[in-house]
């Protein structure tokens, strides 16, 4: 006779087995991350001061203008340490589009290679990167949540920077430049705090599948 009575299902879910052949990325996520808030750090500083110039100098023309342009100090740790935490990201990149591929390589239709190269492709640009990032996100995750944010807040960085540049090479800069100053420092606040969430979720899921 068959037992009618059954154990209630657990619904505790054992944790997945280590895949020997998947490499840690948490130093790389960690020193692009790293690299990338210290940037932004500098990026904010480097756009209080001159804020603060605009306004002590703005009687003085000529002085304001040699002031405020070219790079200052502080501009140039944001755009060394910038470029640094791009070059370590992308490497971060491969490897997690490499242990993504391990873990599921039907579903990795973007290679690790064309997931870094896409960045520097006209137009491809554009769509690649992002498809790449979703892919790893959904073996790696179950889902890709978050991605499409992260992606639209770098098409967005990207777009205010062209428009602050265009506003700035008038003659005549119009009010515009300075909010769209302003509104590009929310941007790439908020930018970082996407990536590196995103960056450090899928780092966290791919560690713990690592072999020991």
């Amino acid at each position: 006779m068959e037992n009618p009575y059954q154990p209630p299902a657990s619904s505790v879910e054992l944790p997945a087995m280590p895949v020997g052949e998947l490499k840690n990325p948490r130093k790389l996520a960690l020193v692009a991350v790293g690299l990338y808030g210290i940037s932004l750090v500098a990026e904010i500083g480097d756009f209080l001061a001159r804020k603060y110039l605009e306004k002590r100098l703005q009687h003085i023309h000529e002085q304001f203008d040699t002031a405020a342009s070219g790079p200052g100090l502080l501009e140039w740790v944001m755009l060394v340490l910038g470029l640094a935490s791009a070059v370590v990201y992308l490497i971060w990149k491969y490897r997690a589009a490499v242990n993504a591929r391990i873990l599921d390589a039907s579903a990795m239709t973007v290679s690790p290679a064309m997931a870094v190269g896409s960045y520097f492709i006209p137009f491809v640009f554009f769509v690649v990167p992002y498809r790449a990032m979703a892919q790893i996100a959904r073996v790696t995750l179950g889902n890709a949540s978050g991605v499409g944010l992260w992606w639209a807040c770098h098409i967005g960085m990207m777009l205010l920077g062209m428009a602050i540049g265009f506003h700035e090479g008038l003659a005549s800069p119009s009010a515009w430049a300075g909010l769209l100053g302003y509104l590009s420092l929310a941007v790439s606040v908020i930018t970082f705090l996407i990536s590196a969430w995103l960056v450090m979720k899928i780092t966290r899921v791919q560690a713990a599948r690592c072999a020991p």
